[in-house]
């Protein structure tokens, strides 16, 4: 079957999209076309073409061009949010591919729980400046974009990397699972690794971190500086992949004690890489796509916010610990307290034991593959 996928301007949706088409064994090589902001994370393989875009015709083009029985957006939601596209090109998009009678589907970072305009505030991500007039306006014009994509989207295929049974009950949903079986694994060291210090990764998004920065302000910075010369300090190859902002306040305080990547300098392999080989990774987001991976490969993670997708939809709270946990609420860490070696370990059994049980949850469910035959069998 010819797939396309179209990634918006979101990482974690590369990630996303990354996640199924890496378990998806196609004859026909599927196409991935990212945003030119992403154009640097991917280049082409044996297994799949990467094309990038720029406007609705580019997305166009390649559509004509590839012919795709299948497309696969990720996400939908999000196109006229980050992808460069216009909310009316976005709509014009959706369209142009069932008039070319594509089976659709699209990933759900919102857990279909848009019922109503009241349950969206994206404010939060202002922080300070949330009750003032360009923050309200630019909140409401998100919340626009978003309900009008979810009309659209209405009939697409609504895919997720879990038991879809867990979730809220809605009897007109089109919702399917999927389950990665070829997820990569921790891998093994080699003898020269073995002579190096484990490493600790911290993993902060450029939405998350603008979040706290402007709830917080320089507070947050210096706190998330001493976290890492904690690391440091316990004897941890430390490494942050962040936004640049942080990163060039970190490289000025730390220096080479800790190895630095902003998110414009990382390519999809070389964060998998990092993500897979260390010790123990921290995050700022329970819905970051990269927990999946640690998961599956039952390597210990920490976090210290459960993340901005929680602060624009409080439902997700609890909707997104029901379906991605299954049930488990992972604790978090205290920003203003050093890092403990000892407690650390201690909260590293209770998570692997959870991620043995929660993988054991997801092999259930279908392959990519199988998923994509039901999709184009019921468009």
């Amino acid at each position: 079957m010819r797939l396309l996928v179209v990634v918006s301007g979101d990482y974690g949706e590369l990630g996303t999209a990354m996640y199924f088409l890496n378990g998806l064994r196609s004859a026909q090589r599927p196409v991935l076309l990212l945003p030119e902001s992403l154009a640097h994370t991917m280049a082409t393989t044996p297994e799949r073409e990467v094309r990038t875009y720029a406007d609705l015709d580019g997305v166009r083009r390649v559509i004509i061009e590839a012919r795709p029985e299948a497309a696969m957006l990720a996400s939908g939601y999000l196109l006229p949010i980050n992808s460069g596209l216009s909310l009316l090109d976005s709509i014009r998009l959706l369209r142009f591919l069932r008039r070319r009678r594509v089976a659709l589907l699209t990933s759900d970072p919102f857990l279909g729980l848009l019922g109503n305009v009241a349950a969206l505030d994206f404010r939060s991500l202002y922080g300070r400046a949330s009750n003032r007039p360009g923050a309200f306006a630019a909140s409401w014009r998100n919340i626009c974009r978003l309900f009008l994509m979810r009309r659209e989207l209405r009939r697409a295929w609504h895919i997720y990397p879990a038991p879809t049974e867990r979730m809220h009950p809605r009897p007109d949903a089109r919702r399917l699972s999927y389950f990665n079986a070829a997820a990569p694994c921790a891998p093994r060291c080699a003898a020269g690794d073995r002579e190096q210090p484990p490493a600790w990764l911290f993993v902060l998004s450029k939405t998350d971190f603008e979040m706290h920065l402007h709830a917080r302000g320089d507070r947050f910075v210096a706190q998330a500086m001493d976290r890492l010369e904690d690391s440091v300090a316990l004897g941890r190859n430390t490494r942050l992949i962040g936004p640049r902002e942080l990163a060039d306040a970190v490289r000025a305080r730390l220096g080479t004690r800790v190895g630095i990547t902003s998110h414009g300098d990382t390519t999809y392999a070389s964060y998998m890489r990092d993500l897979m080989a260390a010790e123990y990774v921290f995050f700022w987001n329970f819905y970051s796509f990269s927990v999946i991976h640690r998961v599956l490969a039952n390597r210990p993670i920490f976090f210290f916010d459960e993340g901005h997708m929680v602060h624009i939809l409080p439902a997700i709270r609890r909707e997104g610990i029901r379906l991605y946990y299954d049930g488990w609420r992972p604790s978090l860490l205290p920003m203003d307290v050093p890092l403990d070696e000892q407690d650390l370990a201690g909260r590293a059994l209770e998570t692997t034991a959870q991620f043995r049980r929660i993988a054991d949850g997801l092999r259930g469910c279908p392959s990519p593959a199988e998923l994509l035959q039901h999709a184009a069998s019921r468009p």
